[in-house]
Parts: structure tokens; C-alpha cells; sequence
């Protein structure tokens, strides 16, 4: 019962995000997933979801990422910051029906 509890009080903005440290800049990153982007169109989410990659504004700590899975009709949301010098996290956050 207190670890349920303990859950409810998790630090942070994403406490439950998957987060994975990643060897390289946040910039070179966000490069690299547009190119996949551009190269697999398929996981670009729909215009009509109105999602788009990046900050929401200036002081935005999170480059926000969507991919677009159509046989499941889902999009997982995902973001990536700069941890260090030349490394960077990138974080599962949700999944959402499309």
C-alpha cells in the first residue's frame, strides 16, 4: 500500500518516462529524427492531430517528438534534452490512440 501511495507524490514533470541517455548532442538528435522522418514518412502523425515536433515556446526545457504508428492507430509521444556536453536523454512518455 505505501509504495501506491509513494507513486502519487513522484518527482518532476515526467516521473514515469522511459529515459535513455543518448551519446550525442540534443541538436544532432532532433537531426537525426527528422531525417528518419523524411526517409519513413509513415510515422509522421497526421496533420489533423495538430502535433508538431519541438518546443512549445523559449522556455520549453523539452524538444517534444511524436511517431505515428498506423496499423496500431497510436502515437507515442517522446522528448529529448540535453543531459551533458555531448549527451543527450531521450524519453518515452505516452501512447495515445491516434
Amino acid at each position: 500500500m505505501f509504495s501506491c501511495v509513494s507513486c502519487s507524490f513522484a518527482p518532476g514533470s515526467y516521473p514515469y518516462a522511459e529515459k535513455y541517455e543518448i551519446s550525442c548532442g540534443e541538436l544532432d538528435l532532433a537531426n537525426a529524427i527528422e531525417k528518419f522522418k523524411e526517409e519513413n514518412p509513415e510515422y509522421r502523425v497526421p496533420a489533423q492531430s495538430q502535433l508538431k515536433d519541438g518546443r512549445r515556446d523559449e522556455n520549453d526545457h523539452w524538444y517534444h517528438v511524436y511517431f505515428y504508428y498506423a496499423k496500431e492507430n497510436e502515437i507515442v509521444k517522446t522528448w529529448i534534452r540535453k543531459s551533458s556536453e555531448g549527451t543527450t536523454t531521450f524519453a518515452f512518455v505516452a501512447i495515445n490512440d491516434g
